[in-house]
């Protein structure tokens, strides 16, 4: 049932009740009076009823959308993580690789937030990456120890 429908049943019933109305307004006896009475407490009820059943209709139909975004926002999530694995670096640290190209490293940390943030390199010997994002702000040792320019 959508929304259409119940507005239509909600019109219904509101039709039948203005009918119920003029009939308890005409010169009848009061058997029937009160027989009309009856009937236009019933039809009040069920238009209560039909009421919050579009209220609780309007509000499932919101969560149902929220939950299909979130549904969508997690598959686009996995795409994107299927991208990357996790490795251990060169430098021993614990990252995630880009198995495309560029080749590059992307923070741990981040991805467990749900953001890709791609490790910046340093460019020390100690091969320390950083990572990029104003929160976090983590290093890894990506590369191992160069100590190249020594010899």
């Amino acid at each position: 049932m959508d929304i259409t429908a119940i507005k239509g049943a909600y019109d219904g019933f509101r039709h039948t009740k203005e009918i119920f109305q003029t009939l308890l307004d005409a010169k009848i006896d009061a058997e029937a009076k009160e027989k009309v009475s009856a009937a236009m407490k019933t039809l009040m009820e069920a238009q209560d009823s039909l009421f919050n059943a579009q209220s609780v209709m309007f509000s499932l139909q919101e969560e149902n959308h929220s939950l299909k975004q979130k549904i969508a926002d997690l598959e686009e999530w996995r795409v994107q993580m299927d991208s990357y694995e996790l490795v251990e670096a060169p430098g021993k640290a614990v990252v995630y690789q880009f198995k495309g190209s560029p080749e590059h490293y992307a923070c741990p940390s981040c991805m467990v937030a749900k953001r890709i943030s791609i490790l910046q390199n340093r460019g020390v010997v100690a091969g320390v990456f950083d990572c990029p994002h104003p929160s976090c702000k983590a290093e890894y040792k990506v590369n191992p120890y160069n100590n190249a320019w020594m010899s």
